[in-house]
């Protein structure tokens, strides 16, 4: 991703990419925007003047609505658009032609249905059929249908795992449904939506056949600590009860 950013851009990213590019021509760190105060300060963070890219986990130092707004006002005001992505990491670049697709209303049903009810809200309406297989290292995208049901005053956060055929859960991953961008309650009501999430499988994985596996948890805007959202299914209520949306192999 890092090599994909132009030497003379005006760039904000997370911390763990501000190293590799502070050669570049203006750099700011995605905290200050999230925050929008200096580090130790009280004092204000302006919005830079230019971005050309930004790249980085919004959703993994997510403060409040105001650091939302923040962020989407830079978004739409240097038109940034989507180019790359890995797990919840986005790569946005000014009025990019090439975009890629992480969230839009769905042209079909899924392929595989289901009706999960959460918080009396938000509902997940379905998924994607897994890939066969993938190579450890490589992203599997897995495609997801929500839709808000009624006025959301949560965000949510799907927990994904990778268990192996000895119940082992060797992978924990957890992040916002949009991004932390476009977060449900900005959604039309009763409009299903379809997400794609790159989960990266490491390059560590040992080879063999993997469940996909979710749980859902929610936490409001102004509050630093969630907790699991509530499903109207009575076997998804237990936090054990996992809800399996496929297998592949991992080679």
């Amino acid at each position: 991703l890092v090599r994909q950013v132009p030497r003379d851009a005006a760039v904000v990213a997370s911390f763990e990419f501000l190293p590799r590019l502070a050669s570049r021509a203006e750099l700011h760190s995605l905290h200050h925007l999230l925050s929008g105060t200096y580090t130790y300060s009280t004092r204000p963070y302006p919005l830079p003047a230019r971005a050309d890219v930004m790249l980085g986990t919004q959703g993994m130092e997510y403060r409040d609505r105001a650091a939302q707004q923040r962020l989407l006002a830079l978004i739409a005001r240097d038109t940034l658009r989507p180019v790359d992505a890995f797990d919840d990491v986005l790569l946005l670049r000014r009025a990019a032609t090439d975009t890629l697709p992480l969230l839009m209303a769905a042209s079909s049903p899924p392929v595989r249905r289901t009706r999960v009810l959460y918080d009396g809200q938000f509902e997940l309406r379905g998924y994607d059929s897994l890939p066969a297989s993938a190579r450890a290292g490589e992203a599997i995208e897995i495609g997801t249908y929500w839709a808000r049901r009624a006025p959301a005053d949560y965000l949510y956060l799907p927990h994904f795992w990778l268990i192996d055929e000895h119940d082992r859960e060797l992978l924990y991953r957890t992040r916002y449904v949009g991004y932390a961008l476009f977060t449900p309650d900005a959604w039309p009501q009763d409009v299903t939506v379809r997400e794609i999430y790159r989960l990266v499988a490491p390059k560590t994985l040992p080879p063999g056949r993997y469940r996909v596996a979710l749980r859902v948890a929610h936490r409001r805007f102004d509050e630093p600590r969630g907790s699991l959202a509530v499903p109207d299914r009575p076997e998804l209520q237990d936090p054990r009860h996992l809800l399996q949306i496929g297998s592949l192999e991992i080679r």
